[in-house]
């Protein structure tokens, strides 16, 4: 009997001939090919699809050349799309993961082109048994919640709310979230809270604690101010980043969500203009990996998901101490939207 493959030879064969003016008819070709008809049902089809193929040749190739190259070619290229990715690690000491982090974009197509909104957040938590995870959650949580309802739902009704002062409330709702439900069980929990707010060409930081946002691109410039008893201390000349790096107050807040019934938030809005990423993390990875080098991943990697990865991994063999959480964002090379 006859294998696939000698069909398949028989067949190329076929529709060389026919460019030369061969006679030969499909019923010819199976018929040499298995003259008893014993060919299997598969074997039949195949000689089938081959023989259409050639006839389909004689019509001319009218497949037209792609202009442009897959969407998946796009990382190849070096060509930035807008893309984010949160990820969290437990580090390498502690034994529960207080961080939270979130990562949202979402596009709105529009007459005038597409308005693009994205929401990221980084909590870090504090407190005894459970209470810095608990509160941290309950603050991202909240935080995307006031933003959905009162910022992205207005959206979506084509109507344009100022992001300043929706995603400072959603910070102070975080708050007095935190508070209450500490000060219910008795319990001293708190979180830092850093929130960006990505609408159209600007980029809106609400920020309480000592989580840092960063817009990298061109060097690295720090969009938060720790607020830290050393935070303070740089803040008025009295102490230098290298110093602070091993200052025993490095890590004590004196201010964070949660510990009093109101909080003063800071909010700023930087325009992107040529920025290639946002960085938004914990100091479980800024106190470990320095700034220059956060930049350095971010912009060799492909991806903010391979970005986020090496960023962790870098946290964790510099010595992973506490908790680490990181949001990467990558931006277009031009602005995609108008608002």
């Amino acid at each position: 009997m006859s294998t696939w493959r000698d069909m398949l030879t028989l067949f190329r064969k076929e529709a060389a001939h026919e460019s030369e003016g061969s006679g030969h008819t499909l019923s010819e070709v199976v018929a040499e090919v298995n003259p008893a008809g014993a060919a299997r049902d598969g074997e039949y089809e195949t000689a089938l699809l081959v023989s259409r193929r050639a006839q389909t040749d004689q019509l001319g190739d009218i497949t037209q050349t792609l202009t442009s190259p897959a969407p998946q070619l796009a990382a190849l290229q070096g060509q930035r799309v807008l893309a984010a990715e949160a990820l969290r690690d437990i580090g390498r000491e502690r034994r529960e993961n207080q961080d939270h982090c979130f990562a949202q974009v979402l596009t709105f197509p529009g007459d005038q082109g597409n308005l693009v909104v994205g929401l990221f957040v980084v909590a870090d938590g504090m407190g005894g048994h459970h209470d810095g995870a608990y509160a941290s959650k309950l603050a991202l949580s909240t935080v995307v919640q006031c933003v959905l309802t009162e910022f992205v739902a207005p959206v979506l009704r084509a109507e344009r709310p100022a992001p300043q002062p929706v995603l400072q409330s959603a910070v102070q709702t975080a708050n007095a979230a935190v508070y209450a439900a500490g000060h219910e069980v008795g319990s001293d929990m708190g979180t830092t809270c850093t929130a960006a707010l990505l609408y159209g060409d600007d980029l809106i930081v609400a920020h309480v604690g000592d989580s840092r946002a960063l817009l990298i691109g061109g060097g690295v410039k720090q969009l938060t101010t720790d607020h830290t008893a050393v935070g303070r201390l740089i803040a008025i000349g009295a102490l230098t980043p290298d110093e602070a790096h091993d200052h025993p107050l490095r890590n004590q807040l004196y201010r964070s969500i949660g510990q009093q019934a109101d909080v003063p938030v800071d909010v700023s809005t930087t325009t992107l203009g040529g920025a290639t990423h946002v960085v938004l993390c914990s100091d479980g990875l800024w106190g470990l990996v320095p700034e220059a080098l956060i930049a350095d991943i971010v912009a060799e990697a492909p991806t903010p998901q391979i970005a986020a990865r090496q960023l962790v991994a870098h946290a964790n063999l510099l010595g992973g101490h506490d908790n680490i959480s990181v949001v990467v964002v990558s931006l277009p090379a031009r602005a995609e939207s108008h608002v």
